[in-house]
């Protein structure tokens, strides 16, 4: 099972976005196949072994760069890039997640 974490300064929109996911998650069946949580970024990086990837909100660039200058977390970090963060769908975010966790 593929386990991601969705992490943001805590935002609404965030919030949304992985609650949707989950509705996709829950529409295509997929319940044994992946997971989707949402922490603020000061609590996920406590709970990183727990996942498989951390998907970072285009505005946590900096606290993702000062985190990785100063530890090596046991999974890959990715920020995602503005113009896709909005429109973010379930099955890009899977194909993306395994492709940077085969290469991580």
């Amino acid at each position: 099972m593929l386990k991601i974490v969705v992490c943001c300064a805590g935002g609404f929109s965030s919030g949304a976005i992985v609650s949707r996911l989950n509705k996709e998650i829950r529409e295509k069946g997929w319940e044994d196949k992946v997971t989707v949580d949402f922490l603020g970024f000061g609590s996920a990086v406590k709970v990183l072994n727990q996942y498989d990837i951390a998907i970072c909100c285009p505005h946590l660039r900096l606290h993702v760069k000062d985190f990785l200058d100063k530890e090596n977390p046991s999974i890959p970090m990715h920020v995602l890039p503005p113009r896709i963060y909005g429109l973010m769908n379930l099955e890009g975010i899977v194909s993306d997640c395994q492709k940077l966790i085969k290469i991580y």
